[in-house]
């Protein structure tokens, strides 16, 4: 009997606490998750007319591959900003919990220094395929390339 009234009023008391909690922190959880998400649709929006201003019809053969090439560099740029926004939001959302974000920031640094040493050449090469992917290489009328693998011969695009 004794043990019952004492379960009872343990689980009465975590409910409470819980409910507490969810009712101070939900309207802030809330609201962290609101401005991610206005954050992402403003994004989008302001980088799909970024993209498409700057990315010039001349150059293309057609308009069909204009808009595959903006589309292409919008969605690479609209991901870039979500894992951004929402990571950033997980920490606010991890601080207004009272979990502490130091052992995360700390080991994301460390994490990117390795990262960044061992992933150079990747992120040269990606920034590079940025660089290239608003300019047409290969189309119709594009010029023979010369290959020389191991039997000397010509391929076209």
């Amino acid at each position: 009997m004794d043990v019952a009234r004492i379960l009872l009023g343990f689980t009465t008391f975590v409910t409470s606490v819980a409910a507490n909690a969810v009712v101070r922190h939900g309207l802030s959880i809330v609201l962290i998750v609101g401005a991610a998400i206005l954050t992402q649709q403003f994004a989008h929006r302001a980088i799909e007319r970024m993209v498409r201003r700057a990315i010039t019809a001349k150059a293309f053969a057609s308009s069909d591959a204009e808009r595959k090439r903006e589309d292409t560099l919008i969605r690479i740029f609209d991901g870039a900003v979500r894992v951004i926004a929402w990571f950033i939001a997980a920490f606010f959302v991890c601080t207004t919990l009272g979990v502490s974000t130091t052992p995360f920031v700390t080991s994301a640094g460390v994490l990117g220094l390795a990262l960044s040493i061992g992933g150079q050449h990747v992120t040269r090469d990606f920034i590079a395929g940025l660089e290239t992917s608003p300019r047409p290489q290969h189309g119709p009328g594009a010029p023979w390339v010369p290959v020389a693998p191991r039997r000397h011969s010509l391929l076209r695009p």
